[in-house]
């Protein structure tokens, strides 16, 4: 019996149809080929019993179909019949993590059925999503914050469901991937676990104690793995994260209590000056609640001459112009030009810097 016939047979309703077409798809080899043949030739509920046909072998994992079906599939998605909506969806969600790089076509339109006034297209719509934002191609993808967005704005508990589930696998894997070691809660290697390691014992000796300038700068050459010019001055207790980062200029100052988060690599310029309780931070987090625990870095560079004032924090990827001026008390979070006084948090520019007359 062919697919057609089993859908033209008025003895069979219900669950006894859509388990004989689920015996046809099962049995036959050519089966994609007669409903591709005959589908436009069918009515919507008898699509909808295709639909649901496919959907069961799939969740099931009766039969592992290829990737014909999901093609199939995929333009119902946006039909306006709710019960082919909801069983393409479904499909889509079964079939995404064997064939990932198949379903973006189909996600607009199941970004549009999680706003869908009917809670069960919902449903199908967040149950695809979910199955689709935790594959690798596209977990750091924008549809990521689609997906956050959705869970916060969804009021049905089963459809929200969907969502959370998905974000704490996400959640999960971000930590997983950062922590190759269950010592480490920041870097995602273990040669730099090592590097942070090997620097905060090196900065707890010279935090620790007297030492004189010539001594300090020692410490500094063992943490930094670089030469440090006899110009250098530091006032301990200077707090380092990773000790490599660090890139140090000639006749540069940097006065007590000051924090270089370095992941992301510190270069501070000849002659620049750097008041107490400065904090440079190369290391930040994404914003999104479920890849927030994962960490990103870009470099700062502080340009020769320039100077920060007591407890100026300095954030990731911006660079200090040469000549500039942060006030005391500053949060910068964007590039200073050169010859610039900036203040304020977050810092913005005052003034032209003054020439001596």
């Amino acid at each position: 019996m062919s697919i057609l016939q089993v859908l033209g047979d008025k003895t069979l309703k219900g669950v006894a149809r859509r388990q004989a077409v689920v015996a046809e798809i099962m049995a036959d080899g050519n089966a994609l080929a007669e409903i591709e043949t005959s589908l436009s030739q069918l009515d919507e509920k008898h699509v909808a019993t295709i639909l649901e046909a496919i959907e069961e072998i799939t969740n099931k994992r009766l039969k592992a179909l290829g990737v014909g079906y999901l093609r199939l599939a995929m333009p119902f998605v946006a039909s306006t019949s709710n019960s082919c909506r909801r069983e393409a969806s479904r499909i889509v969600g079964n079939m995404a993590a064997d064939f990932p790089d198949e379903v973006a076509p189909s996600i607009d339109s199941l970004l549009a059925n999680a706003s869908d006034e009917g809670t069960v297209v919902r449903w199908s719509a967040a149950y695809a999503l979910s199955r689709i934002v935790v594959l690798p191609a596209y977990a750091d993808s924008p549809l990521r914050q689609r997906v956050e967005a959705l869970c916060e704005t969804e009021q049905d508990n089963g459809v929200r469901g969907q969502y959370e589930k998905a974000l704490k696998k996400l959640k999960s894997a971000a930590r997983n991937a950062m922590n190759d070691n269950t010592e480490n809660k920041y870097v995602g290697s273990n040669a730099v676990y090592e590097e942070t390691l090997r620097t905060r014992r090196l900065v707890a000796e010279m935090n620790t104690g007297w030492h004189d300038e010539g001594e300090v700068r020692e410490y500094l050459r063992q943490i930094t793995g670089k030469e440090i010019d006899d110009t250098v001055r530091v006032f301990p207790p200077l707090n380092i994260n990773y000790g490599s980062g660090v890139t140090l200029g000639r006749d540069c100052f940097l006065n007590f209590d000051c924090t270089l988060l370095a992941l992301g690599g510190i270069t501070i310029e000849d002659d620049v000056f750097i008041g107490p309780h400065c904090v440079l931070a190369t290391e930040y987090h994404p914003e999104g609640p479920t890849t927030r625990h994962s960490l990103l870095t870009k470099p700062i560079v502080v340009r020769r001459n320039a100077w920060l004032g007591a407890n100026v924090t300095v954030l990731a990827g911006v660079t200090i112009g040469e000549n500039a001026i942060v006030a005391a008390g500053s949060v910068v979070t964007k590039d200073v030009p050169d010859n610039m006084v900036v203040a304020g948090a977050p810092a913005k520019i005052i003034r032209t810097i003054r020439t001596e007359q």
